[in-house]
């Protein structure tokens, strides 16, 4: 599968790869099991991206995946929030990343439904 990059708010190049399957499994899995325990399914946005953010599980699955894109040309790791120029842009944009990146992860993993419902529908 191709790799997407988009444009951070800040102007930033954040540039995704998908991890490996099982990483983003685990995504997933870790993912749903926030979203069911605070019934967040039908409320997407910022609560949801900060509950998803907090939990250590999800962080976890988050970083590994992360890995695999850049920002700015760096690597999307621990070190590149550190205390620098590009650690303190990338700091603002935190969310942003965390939320593209989990998104990116996750959603090959399920149909998009405009594309099912195309296929059984009955030819016009």
């Amino acid at each position: 599968m191709a790799g997407k990059e988009i444009t951070t708010q800040g102007g930033a190049k954040l540039y995704m790869s998908h991890a490996s399957f099982e990483d983003g499994l685990a995504l997933v899995k870790a993912v749903n099991k926030v979203m069911l325990a605070h019934g967040l399914f039908a409320q997407p946005g910022a609560e949801t991206t900060l509950r998803l953010f907090g939990d250590a599980d999800v962080f976890a699955a988050y970083m590994r995946c992360a890995q695999k894109s850049t920002y700015n040309g760096r690597k999307v790791d621990a070190e590149l929030f550190a205390n620098t120029d590009a650690g303190d842009a990338a700091a603002k944009e935190i969310l942003e990343i965390f939320d593209a990146i989990v998104h990116f992860n996750t959603s090959r993993f399920f149909p998009v439904a405009s594309s099912a419902s195309k296929a059984t529908s009955p030819a016009a």
